[in-house]
């Protein structure tokens, strides 16, 4: 819940330029307030006109992206559509409830982040079934962690939280380089026709925790980006422990 807050603090205080534009009576006219107390057939406010174009608001160009930014626009937008009929001296300004700022923010956090999918043609598929070679793929792949992700000092929540709690970029971006390097080995792993299946799901797991891991580390400033990384590691988890279950199996089941 404190994250969700401090990055709804955060997207205020990154919209306050915007915010600026609708208060402040005196980039347009000193003569029309945003707000009036008193009666009278004032004219409308040239900010609140009755014409809903936003082009002024920005392009959707990096509609995709995963920013702050996208929030404020929406945010403007959502504003002005609710002032369609224009603000006059009896028709104060209507904004947004927090429901739908907050429906804002998670639907920004809820983009996908895109990540590279492995196939077939990617990795090196025996003919071999048997358990031999069963047995000299899971020793080929435990042999490629430990040169890679197993000579790392911390675990990878250790070093994720060491990046938001201290800004500790760091360890992390060994936690980066190795599983790359980790992916880049299993690549080049013989692989028995019937464990192709598995060794692609170990691959393009840990190419998702690679692209999330670099999502944070290159966040362009961007919380929410953070924000929507995190969400996509934390639904890694029983994904990536069955996964090493399996391969647990594999290492010490001389049946499998």
């Amino acid at each position: 819940m404190r994250t969700r807050t401090t990055i709804a603090l955060l997207v205020l205080l990154s919209g306050a330029g915007g915010a600026y534009w609708l208060v402040a009576p005196h980039s347009v006219d000193s003569s029309a307030s945003i707000i009036s107390f008193t009666e009278g057939n004032k004219p409308l406010d040239p900010r609140f006109s009755g014409n809903t174009d936003t082009s002024g608001l920005g392009t959707d160009a990096d509609a995709n992206t995963i920013s702050e930014e996208n929030v404020v626009r929406n945010y403007g937008r959502e504003i002005l559509r609710l002032n369609a009929e224009g603000q006059g001296a009896k028709s104060p300004i209507k904004v947004p409830n927090d429901q739908v700022f907050s429906q804002m923010i998670q639907d920004e956090i809820s983009k996908p982040i895109p990540v590279r999918q492995y196939t077939e043609n990617d990795i090196v598929v025996l003919k071999a079934t048997d358990k031999q070679a069963a047995l000299t793929y899971a020793n080929a792949i435990n042999a490629a962690s430990k040169k890679t992700v197993g000579m790392l000092k911390s675990n990878f929540i250790a070093a994720l939280v060491q990046y938001v709690t201290n800004n500790d970029a760091q360890e992390l971006a060994r936690h980066s380089s190795a599983l790359s390097s980790y992916i880049t080995a299993l690549l080049a792993t013989p692989v028995p026709a019937n464990w192709k299946t598995f060794h692609l799901q170990l691959v393009n797991t840990l190419e998702k925790r690679l692209t999330y891991a670099n999502a944070i580390l290159d966040n362009n400033d961007s919380q929410l980006q953070i924000a929507a990384a995190i969400n996509n590691l934390s639904t890694l988890v029983d994904e990536e422990q069955q996964l090493y279950t399996t391969l647990a199996d594999i290492t010490h089941n001389a049946n499998l």
